[in-house]
């Protein structure tokens, strides 16, 4: 998560995120008012030991990295342009199905 406005991340944040089922990486933007909408999908299985890495600048420009190589770029829009926010991690898994 990048550039999150609050500690509960509601009023606005940057995700770079892995998709493990589709084996994507991708960022989406979280806006008020907005909500959350897929900025970038891009074809990129990780392996086991992969790093994956974000980048937010000022302009509002988001790259995600893959071991140190970018591999993709997209435009988080104007809400994000010369905003700082915290940076974490955000973990979830898929539901477990029912026995």
């Amino acid at each position: 998560m990048l550039k999150a406005q609050d500690h509960r991340h509601w009023k606005g944040n940057i995700q770079v995120f892995y998709d493990s089922k589709r084996q994507k990486v991708g960022i989406n933007s979280t806006v008020p008012g907005v909500g959350k909408t897929v900025l970038a999908l891009f074809d990129h299985p990780l392996q086991e030991g992969d790093r994956l890495c974000g980048h937010a600048l000022a302009g509002g420009t988001v790259e995600a990295y893959v071991n140190g190589v970018l591999i993709g770029v997209a435009d988080a829009g104007p809400f994000f342009v010369d905003k700082g926010g915290a940076i974490g991690l955000w973990f979830w898994s898929p539901r477990q199905p029912r026995a």
